[in-house]
Order: structure tokens, then C-alpha cells, then sequence
């Protein structure tokens, strides 16, 4: 009994050392690239009062969710009213996946507000990683070295527990000096 908890302390240990990390690595893009790839980004809810995103996480191992509408964006600030595409105005947990496409290689900057939870993986390297409840906060600039184009698997993890909701992506491609809201042609998914 003692080597169980002590295995899953340790492994408890492990997976919240990677919750705070930056960015863990250099993203790879998709390998094989994908083909025939559909308008926007997949999205599954699940309606959970949630903490944080080991949270949703773990509610997403045991439960499927409910798919929803593609999200068209990665910009939405929600007053009032359902939180994403979901119908639900609280209490929503968010996985949504599918690509990014990056059209040259260079230096790539992200910018990305939030309310509540968010944990954003692009081409397998942690992105982003804001995991609790919180009022609407803004990352500093995250610089994100792309070597090649092409399309990049993106995996995003969010909820909002409840009252106002802010889910916002930005990027700033190489050579331009402010952030735009990442254009719907540019992400899709299988």
C-alpha cells in the first residue's frame, strides 16, 4: 500500500511539474501533413463545475462530452450568454483540437487572454498553461520558433466555471510588430 500512494504521489508530482513549465519545446509540425481537413476547429464540452484543468482533464478521461459547433476563431469575450458554441452560460469544459497552419518558418509571437482555465499545446510543445479559475488576465508575449511550414497540431483545454468567459488567441507573424486575431483559414480540422 505504501508503494501505491508513494507511485501516485510521484506521478501526481510529475504531471503537475509540467502544468506550470513554458514552453517545453520547439513545436513539430503534423508528420504526416494532413489532407482534406475540414473549416475551423473541433470542440467537445462537457458541463462540470471545474477548478482547474487537471480538473477537465481528468472529467474527459472518464466522459466523451458532447461535440459541438467548430469554433470559426480563437477570439471570443463572452458577457453574457452560452461560451463558445457550447448552449451552456456556466459551468462549460472545453477540449478543442485540430491544426494551425503557418505559411512561413521564422519567429511567431502569441498573446492569449483568458477566464477561466486555459492549456494550449502546439505541435506537441506546451504553449501556454493557465490552469485556475480566475477574472480576465493577458499572457506576456510568447515567442514560438516555427522552422517549417506547414500545418501544427493544436490542443486546447479550457473551462469557465461561471459569470463572464474570455477565450483569446492572438499571434503576430514574423515582420509584424502587433498581434491580429489568427485568421479562420488557418484553422481547421479532420
Amino acid at each position: 500500500m505504501r508503494r501505491l500512494i508513494l507511485c501516485l504521489s510521484l506521478f501526481f508530482l510529475a504531471f503537475c511539474a509540467t502544468e506550470t513549465e513554458e514552453l517545453s519545446s520547439t513545436p513539430s509540425p503534423a508528420d504526416p501533413q494532413p489532407a482534406a481537413l475540414k473549416d475551423g476547429l473541433s470542440v467537445r464540452y462537457i458541463g462540470a463545475k471545474l477548478n482547474s484543468i487537471p480538473e477537465l482533464r481528468e472529467w474527459l478521461t472518464h466522459k466523451d462530452g458532447q461535440e459541438g459547433v467548430p469554433l470559426e476563431t480563437l477570439t471570443y469575450h463572452m458577457e453574457k450568454g452560452p461560451v463558445l458554441t457550447s448552449e451552456k452560460e456556466d459551468l462549460v469544459g472545453a477540449y478543442i483540437s485540430g491544426y494551425l497552419q503557418f505559411e512561413t518558418p521564422g519567429e511567431y509571437r502569441f498573446q492569449v487572454t483568458n477566464n477561466d482555465g486555459v492549456s494550449i499545446h502546439l505541435g506537441g510543445a506546451l504553449l501556454y498553461d493557465d490552469p485556475k479559475v480566475g477574472a480576465d488576465r493577458t499572457s506576456e508575449p510568447i515567442p514560438v520558433e516555427i522552422s517549417a511550414p506547414g500545418w501544427y497540431a493544436l490542443e486546447i483545454w479550457y473551462f469557465e466555471k461561471k459569470g463572464t468567459a474570455t477565450l483569446d488567441v492572438l499571434w503576430s507573424r514574423p515582420g509584424s510588430s502587433g498581434f491580429e486575431t489568427i485568421a479562420a483559414e488557418v484553422l481547421k480540422h479532420e
